[in-house]
């Protein structure tokens, strides 16, 4: 019998390629969690239930689809390529992280559940729901899997598995040295700080201080690009750590959809219409038409004038300026009014993050009218 040639096969639900690539299993595995992820949109309410439960259900219904196998395919993602090659300092690196297209699925999912828009910084988004990529997530399954093939190799077990894995050690093959990679450059800590016999040798880390030291990783590379995105001046105002924000714990996601579109900059202030095609050649069309005028030749005019001052429609503007919302200023507890024009980031803090979403809310409403 003639066994017929295939470009890949599928084994044990992951598909090989004849080329020995694994893009072909993660494309797979990414249709598997469209699928559960829309599912999940069409079961669920989301207005009726907190972000913190939302991104519960992502990691106990999708996140188990889209990692199936990861032991085996997460070496050849962009985030690995990142993290075992040391390319950290240089810029432009998180667009590589959500390049994945199982990132590029959670990013979907997050956005979603933020309220906010597919164009919105990924950047902002990852730094105010604290999550990971998925890469650094499954991090921990990766080297526990490297782990336990290390020791059938000391222990010389006679199994297939430990072949292919003495295999790809002495040809130093593609998997094994991308694992390698991210032993060195996210594990120097690992052997040092290990509290169990188990990864007191070198042949063993810990796979939760690689997953530490590659979240840390990540995070000075969010910390250092965010700082550099023009987009997000006010959002570099008011946040400064990667963790998740107190306004996600709002039950309310009208409030919280309203706090995230300010914060990320995905509204439609004049200050965010007017960034982009034609409209960004000029200033006049980031003018705040409640403080000055609605007509577009009226404000190009007065741009030609001598120390002409157009009033930008930003996001410190609406909220502590724009006479449109004064009502709404005039009616905020004393605390919080002090805080919004003294500083601005403690209004985001857990204590008064509820009222201010409210006066949020209340501003993209009273706009719309």
């Amino acid at each position: 019998m003639i066994i017929p040639s295939a470009k890949s096969y599928c084994y044990l639900g992951i598909t090989f390629s004849l080329s020995g690539s694994l893009k072909e299993a993660q494309k797979i595995l990414r249709q598997k969690g469209m699928r559960a992820y829309f599912s999940l949109k069409r079961l669920i309410d989301i207005s009726a239930i907190s972000r913190q439960a939302v991104f519960k259900l992502f990691d106990a219904l999708i996140l188990p689809v889209v990692s199936y196998g990861c032991q085996v395919w997460l070496t050849s993602t962009s985030a690995l390529d990142i993290l075992s090659t040391g390319t950290v300092g240089k810029m432009a690196l998180l667009s590589q992280f959500a390049k994945d297209g199982l990132e590029n699925l959670h990013l979907a999912f997050l956005k979603w559940s933020l309220g906010v828009n597919r164009k919105t910084s990924n950047a902002a988004v990852w730094g105010d729901t604290g999550r990971h990529p998925l890469a650094i997530t499954l991090l921990k399954q990766l080297i526990d899997y490297r782990n336990r093939l290390e020791r059938m190799d000391v222990q010389n077990a006679p199994n297939l598995v430990r072949a292919a894995y003495v295999e790809q050690k002495t040809l130093q093959l593609s998997w094994f040295k991308s694992v390698a990679g991210v032993l060195e450059v996210c594990g120097s800590a690992a052997s040092s700080e290990g509290n169990s016999a188990l990864y007191s040798t070198p042949l063993f880390d810990s796979p939760s201080r690689i997953r530490l030291n590659a979240s840390t990783i990540f995070n000075s590379i969010w910390d250092a690009e965010r700082i550099c995105n023009r987009k997000l001046g006010f959002y570099n105002s008011v946040k400064h750590q990667f963790e998740l924000e107190p306004y996600l714990k709002v039950t309310s996601f009208r409030l919280c959809k309203r706090t995230a579109q300010l914060r990320t900059s995905a509204h439609q202030l004049g200050i965010e219409k007017g960034r982009h095609g034609k409209l960004a050649l000029s200033q006049h069309h980031r003018a705040c038409k409640f403080c000055s005028t609605e007509d577009q030749d009226v404000l190009k005019n007065m741009l030609e004038l001598p120390f002409a001052d157009l009033i930008i429609e930003d996001e410190l503007h609406v909220l502590r300026e724009c006479p449109a919302y004064h009502t709404l200023r005039y009616l905020l507890p004393d605390d919080l009014k002090s805080a919004l024009f003294a500083d601005v980031p403690s209004i985001f803090h857990q204590s008064m993050v509820r009222r201010a979403s409210k006066f949020i809310a209340g501003i993209f409403k009273t706009r719309s009218l």
